[in-house]
């Protein structure tokens, strides 16, 4: 299921990536790949991959940690002018994990309102991490 959290920012899952005339329609140009091994869609637009497991282990985890800053910067200078989708394994775990984390770097949600925002755009969304270590 495709979810726009914040306007302009799209999270899915690694098969509904392929969506093309979703892509289009939402002129996605910026797609963020949160995925050790899940190939791009063929399209001509800025990809960047966040290189991690569906499993979100430590090791994961602490990759997300340093480079969080730099992930939630890049959207953030991008958001303006691009429309960006981000994908993983599934759309419930690390893509909603990056957007909780820009909540809550750039845009100064409390964390304890985070969860709830994302929630109310899509229901099945679990943050099973606490977003204050990002």
């Amino acid at each position: 299921m495709i979810t726009e959290m914040i306007s302009g920012v799209w999270i899915c899952n690694h098969e509904d990536i392929f969506n093309q005339d979703f892509l289009k329609d939402k002129l996605i140009s910026v797609i963020i790949n949160c995925t050790k091994d899940k190939a791009f869609p063929n399209v001509d637009v800025r990809k960047v991959r966040v290189p991690v497991s569906d499993m979100c282990g430590s090791q994961d985890i602490q990759y997300l940690q340093d480079n969080m800053n730099v992930i939630t910067k890049f959207i953030h200078s991008n958001i303006e002018e691009n429309n960006i989708i981000i994908f993983g394994y599934d759309n419930y775990t690390v893509p909603s994990i990056i957007v909780g984390a820009y909540l809550k770097n750039i845009g100064e949600l409390p964390n304890h309102v985070i969860k709830d925002v994302m929630i109310s755009k899509n229901k099945n969304i679990r943050l099973d991490l606490d977003i204050s270590i990002f």
